[in-house]
Formats: structure tokens, C-alpha cells, sequence
């Protein structure tokens, strides 16, 4: 994926990426984090549900891993001006303030991960890409003191009973 998410400054989708239209209704998605070395470490699926509020939407996100752990997470996104978001979940150290350019959605925040039995305070630069109006391509990066720890990749997909 370019820097940008955009390759060769083009973009076939002309719409910009809305993370509150996108994120409605029900979604699938499947991953990996590949270490910095290029492994792949983990592998999972997501099952998610996108509720629309007044102030914005919550992302209910259930984690099935490929070892057999399973997490869930809600995230609280909501509008702050024309092209910016706010994100909010229970796992967060800082602010998460996400920027949209065209299809692309990007965010920045620390996070505390669940790594070798224990909380671990690291910091995620996220990328999200629309691909199609139903398919976005999210990499993640994980750093820990400014450190590469890998990267997450990840491609939701809308489901059909949600698709318009």
C-alpha cells in the first residue's frame, strides 16, 4: 500500500471515505499482524456491528484469533468537523483523531494490547483505505519507543443484508 493509501496519487473511488457510513450495519473482516521480520504471528476474523447514534456510531467488534482467544471491543466514533473523527474505546492511552482525504481514513493513538499475559502500552498508525463501497483495507502499524513491532493488515467487508 502506497504512504498515502493512494497509489500513484490516483483514486478510482471519487467519494470521500465517511467512517460512520461505512462502519453501519454488519461487517466481516479477516487479518494478520506480520512482525517486523515479515512472520506472521496471528491470524483472526472479526464479526462487527456498526449501530448508528446520535453523536456518531459504536463498532461492536468481536476478535476470534487463530490460537483460540477471543476479544471484543466497542469503539465510539464520532464527527469533529468536515474531515476529522474522534475514536474512542476502553483499550485507548491517548487521543484517537482520525483525518479522511478521498477514500483514505487515518488515525494515530496509543493503545494498550494484550501481549505475553499483560497489558502493553503501544502506538498504532492506522490506515484505512476504501477500496470499493463495500471493501476497505486497513494496515495498521505497531510501534513500541518509536520501534517497529509489525504491522496489522486487515480487509472489512460489508455484509450483503447491509450493502446499498
Amino acid at each position: 500500500m502506497a504512504p498515502d493509501g493512494i497509489l500513484n496519487g490516483q483514486s478510482h473511488i471519487s467519494n470521500e471515505f465517511d467512517p460512520s457510513v461505512f462502519f453501519a450495519g454488519n461487517l466481516r473482516a479477516t487479518g494478520m499482524f506480520i512482525d517486523r521480520f515479515g512472520v506472521v504471528k496471528r491470524r483472526f476474523t472479526v464479526s462487527a456491528t456498526g449501530i448508528t447514534e446520535a453523536s456518531g456510531i459504536s463498532l461492536h467488534e468481536t476478535f476470534n484469533y487463530d490460537d483460540g482467544d477471543v476479544e471484543d471491543r466497542i469503539w465510539h466514533i464520532s464527527r469533529r468537523s468536515d474531515n476529522r473523527f474522534e475514536g474512542r474505546t476502553d483499550d485507548l492511552a491517548s487521543d484517537c483523531i482520525g483525518t479522511v482525504r478521498g477514500p483514505l481514513f487515518s488515525w494515530s493513538y496509543h493503545f494498550y494490547l494484550k501481549m505475553f499475559g499483560r497489558r502493553v502500552k503501544v502506538h498504532f498508525d492506522d490506515v484505512m483505505v476504501r477500496l470499493t463501497p463495500d471493501t476497505v483495507l486497513n494496515r495498521a502499524r505497531v510501534t513500541k519507543w518509536g520501534f517497529l513491532l509489525g504491522d496489522v493488515h486487515l480487509t472489512f467487508q460489508r455484509l450483503p443484508d447491509t450493502l446499498k
